[in-house]
């Protein structure tokens, strides 16, 4: 995570207009979503604001709302959660607003998380169901599995264990096969660096 950050710090250089900051806006998104996942709350709030700063200068519905939808996970992770809710009710409007289905449902997968976490959970059933319809259609496992996870705990706060179930039993199977898939890409890019090196030993 650190070169990453790093790589995408060295890029952020070269953006000294707001047409290229709006063309590399991409880069401010990467550096802040590699801050929240370094929890570098401050870091992160920092940059998903650049963004939405940006995104009101240049008039770009999605990009404003990747920024508030960011802004709002942060401001889960400090716990502010009236705010996070705030934030994240404005980016799901954005993207509806402005037709980006993809984004819509990450949006309200963002949103159930805070539901859950407020216990609502009426609505939390409502958005992550949003969220899992739109990447089953898309086949998007890893946010099957998160969608999943959330509708199983929902309705079992509910007390609708029988959907509960159904819904956790759709994220195991995803989730065993996720951490497969990576363990098999982790073992494949061993057994090169380990090729590559004997290579490497006998010229």
């Amino acid at each position: 995570l650190e070169d990453a950050l790093k790589m995408y710090q060295e890029a952020e250089v070269y953006q000294d207009s707001t047409e290229q900051k709006v063309h590399y806006s991409t880069v401010y998104i990467n550096i802040a979503d590699v801050h929240l996942e370094m929890d570098n709350y401050e870091s992160a709030k920092g940059y998903y604001w650049k963004i939405i700063d940006l995104a009101q200068e240049s008039d770009r519905l999605t990009l404003l709302g990747k920024g508030f939808s960011g802004l709002s996970q942060v401001l889960v992770e400090q716990d502010s959660l009236g705010e996070a809710l705030e934030y994240a009710l404005q980016a799901v409007q954005l993207e509806q607003e402005a037709g980006n289905n993809r984004e819509y449902a990450l949006a309200n997968l963002g949103l159930s998380n805070i539901y859950l976490a407020t216990s609502d959970y009426e609505k939390a059933i409502e958005t992550a169901t949003i969220a899992k319809n739109w990447a089953m259609e898309k086949g998007e496992p890893a946010k099957v599995r998160d969608a999943s996870f959330n509708l199983s705990k929902a309705y079992a706060e509910l007390g609708d264990y029988q959907l509960g179930y159904e819904n956790l039993s759709e994220y195991q199977p995803i989730e065993d096969s996720l951490v497969s898939a990576k363990s098999i890409r982790e073992a494949a890019d061993l057994a090169a660096t380990y090729e590559f090196e004997k290579e490497t030993e006998r010229m």
